[in-house]
């Protein structure tokens, strides 16, 4: 499903006052450290389908941000804390510093006059406003153009000053203005209409300003990234990155089993002992950013404006959720690899109130429950009905995901012992995000991925009118309590405010929040690497390693080829 920037995968940086500014530091570029060997190699990554448009505004999917994360870049990027409140947790990237108007209501960010685009071009003021306007175009289809009401305009001042100028004071000025957008090069791209964006050739062969830049894409095959030599952050330390996609997990593990892959990041609970079999190979496993659940679609099919005939009402959605035992689930499929999910967000958000309200599991008073609702199995099929309709529901899950899958059979039958009848329709992952998007299932078992710490993607996935808004849930409470919140200063009080929303949408129940998954990566050991970021480990690509004593064939030549185990 859709990784958002902050629906849903950093540095220590100075802290500065509401008028002060940031520089960056003066360290050296990772091959000027007298690393020994540390200039050199590829990273073979295995992921199961093919990432989709590589151009930021139009990503959708966690292989597309990653890859677009490597060869474009932002002004600043948030620190370790997710703290996305003022300037103070950022640390520079396409801006070399910034600072603010002594009514803060405009940031002057100074940009590297060093920074080129791939191309050899200069990256300049002119590409930062022409980079916002067509993210603020509704024509363009941005996925973050909603994030960025607050951003008035945006100005040039000179060749490498942008000014971002904003309507009102909110804590999130310099989130939305630093690191919502990737910015873009207006120079291929200032006479294209924002309508046909989508069929522009950057969206296959993207051309950034990133540590990477982007060589090949071959289709169902791999894309292929290479080190930027001349960066104005300095080399990369890997000379490659290379992308290979197979078509199911399945093929990706085997991939990495067998040596044609250095990285999978989807391990399941059945691959651990293969990966400890395996000596070339380390599994690291960590709290991660996402957050899952099973959501009810809350208006009808055929019928938007009218209710769903089953799920609209919410005592029978509060009866399902009651006969989930998530604790069992989590335990079965997952064991060490999740934790159960406590609501529409991780716990990795500052904002993540753990002592969340939940549904109780009871079985039986689930049956007691539907007994009252008028559900009961009248013709003793083991079907529960109710005026002549069957409690009989559609879930869609993605191929893509065998844990999901496994998942949804756990629930079929634990649905199945208070008479519920859960049909399981897996679906290819372009087909499962249309019928998501355009409403067509009973439930869904989807997952958000968090790639930053702030809240306001609640809005759009759980608020009214939501555009990643699965079922349909409005409720103007909740809705009120999130914009309370992302208008607050104080982070007690922000934190307070969200609290309360999460107990209103626990009470509504439009969704049962099944799982929160770790982050269960497998890695070969030849690479040295920094501490993975939780939000993303491909954020600090650009400082792996491999001795030179540990490197193999493909190491020299860039292209994936069976490695020694």
């Amino acid at each position: 499903m859709r990784a958002t920037r902050s629906a849903v995968l950093l540095l220590a940086l100075c802290a500065t006052a509401p008028i002060a500014g940031c520089g960056r530091g003066d360290a050296p570029p990772p091959a000027a450290r007298g690393d020994v060997g540390a200039v050199g190699g590829t990273l073979v990554l295995t992921v199961p389908g093919a990432p989709g448009s590589l151009l930021p505004p139009h990503v959708r999917t966690i292989p597309s941000k990653q890859i677009t994360d490597l060869v474009y870049e932002r002004l600043a990027e948030i620190g370790p804390s997710l703290n996305t409140i003022g300037d103070e947790d950022f640390t520079p990237q396409l801006a070399r510093s910034w600072s603010w108007s002594a009514d803060s209501l405009a940031i002057a960010f100074s940009l590297d006059s060093a920074a080129r685009w791939h191309d050899g071009q200069p990256v300049t003021a002119e590409d930062v406003r022409f980079t916002f306007a067509l993210n603020q175009d509704p024509a363009a289809g941005s996925g973050d153009r909603q994030y960025l009401r607050g951003i008035d305009s945006v100005t040039t001042r000179d060749a490498h000053t942008t000014v971002v100028w904003f309507a009102r004071r909110y804590p999130e000025q310099f989130f939305d203005a630093a690191a919502r957008v990737s910015i873009l090069p207006s120079h291929l791209l200032r006479d294209v209409k924002p309508a046909d964006l989508r069929s522009h050739p950057l969206a296959t062969a993207p051309v950034g300003s990133g540590r990477f830049r982007f060589v090949e894409a071959v289709p169902n095959s791999r894309v292929v990234l290479a080190a930027d030599t001349a960066h104005h952050l300095g080399r990369p330390k890997l000379d490659r990155f290379v992308m290979t996609i197979a078509p199911d997990p399945v093929t990706a593990t085997t991939q990495l089993l067998t040596g044609n892959a250095d990285m999978y990041e989807g391990l399941r609970l059945e691959n651990m002992a293969q990966v400890a079999r395996t000596p070339n190979l380390v599994a690291r496993i960590g709290p991660g950013t996402a957050y899952s659940f099973l959501a009810f679609n809350l208006r009808d099919q055929g019928d938007t404006t009218r209710p769903h005939p089953v799920l609209g009402d919410r005592g029978t959605r509060r009866a399902i959720a009651m006969v989930v035992d998530r604790q069992a689930v989590v335990r079965a499929v997952m064991d060490t690899l999740g934790v159960v999910g406590v609501g529409p967000f991780s716990r990795a958000l500052p904002v993540a109130d753990p002592a969340t309200p939940q549904v109780p599991y009871s079985a039986a008073g689930a049956a007691a429950l539907l007994d009252s609702l008028g559900w009961r199995d009248a013709n003793g099929d083991g079907v529960r009905e109710r005026a002549g309709r069957p409690l009989s529901l559609v879930l869609i899950v993605p191929t893509s995901s065998a844990l999901r899958q496994r998942i949804a059979v756990a629930l079929q039958q634990q649905l199945a012992t208070v008479g519920i009848r859960l049909e399981i329709r897996q679906l290819e992952l372009n087909a499962f995000q249309e019928q998501m998007a355009a409403r067509r299932f009973d439930l869904v078992m989807g997952s958000w991925v968090l790639t930053d710490g702030s809240p306001s993607g609640l809005r759009s996935t759980w608020g009214t009118g939501g555009t990643q808004n699965p079922g349909g849930y409005s409720n103007p409470a909740f809705d009120a309590q999130v914009d309370s919140g992302n208008a607050a200063f104080d982070r007690e009080r922000r934190r307070a405010h969200f609290s309360r929303a999460f107990a209103t949408i626990a009470a509504d129940v439009p969704a049962v929040w099944l799982y929160e998954p770790h982050n269960a990566i497998a890695v070969d050991r030849r690479f040295e690497t920094p501490p993975l970021r939780r939000t993303g480990w491909w954020l600090d690509l650009a400082e792996w390693w491999i001795p030179a004593d540990r490197r193999i064939d493909r190491d020299r030549v860039g292209l994936p080829s069976v490695a020694r185990r």
